[in-house]
């Protein structure tokens, strides 16, 4: 909002019996004394509501005003975003989930909860077994079931499971914002190690 104001010799008058108040061409009012009293002192006048230097000082504090409110309103959509590193359920059953996020220094997680508590995990690629091989993570989660999950890096769409019992299971891999990994439900127990493919069937080394 701008505020206007009204300055200069409109409506002023001259305390000494309202003599004529000459005026300058300049717009200014000059100056006059009356007999007997001292001559007034020349270049002293006062600064009016208005002047420049209060005009550029009403636009500072507007300025400022407004880098306050647009500073805070970053700092408010800042917080209200959701955090990414926050951990999302990819998969659950009968007591047990899967939970998938980022840690501290970046790297994916991939964890098993049962009853709420934590049971196995892990961040990045671990690798291990023959050739050092990807290892995934498995748990068994009881009735039979053993969950068997991991993150994985990001060219890979899909993995190899080396089961037991000796059978391979391909298993698609899922993205969850900045996480790839892969669950598998199974009757049977992981063996590993766990072979991990890209889009064209290549094998991808961890």
């Amino acid at each position: 909002m701008w505020t206007s104001c009204n300055y200069g010799p409109a409506g002023a008058s001259n305390r000494l019996g309202r003599l004529p108040i000459p005026e300058r061409r300049d717009g200014n009012v000059s100056e006059m004394s009356a007999p007997g009293s001292p001559a007034p002192r020349r270049g002293l006048r006062g600064r009016g509501i208005g002047s420049p230097a209060t005009s550029w000082t009403g636009c500072l504090v507007w300025t400022a005003a407004f880098l306050v409110v647009t500073v805070g309103g970053c700092v408010a959509g800042l917080s209200l975003r959701p955090d990414d590193g926050a951990p999302v359920t990819v998969a659950e059953g009968q007591g047990w989930k899967v939970q998938v996020r980022t840690d501290d220094v970046g790297d994916a997680c991939a964890e098993l909860f049962v009853g709420g508590n934590l049971r196995a995990g892990q961040c990045g690629f671990a690798t291990g077994g023959g050739g050092g091989g990807y290892r995934a993570t498995s748990y068994d989660v009881g009735a039979g079931l053993t969950v068997i999950f991991g993150p994985v890096p990001p060219r890979v769409v899909r993995v190899r499971l080396r089961l037991a019992d000796g059978r391979r299971v391909v298993v698609p891999v899922q993205e969850h914002g900045d996480v790839r990994a892969f669950v598998h439900r199974s009757r049977v127990a992981d063996k590993g190690p766990t072979e991990l493919l890209d889009a064209q069937g290549r094998t991808v080394r961890p």
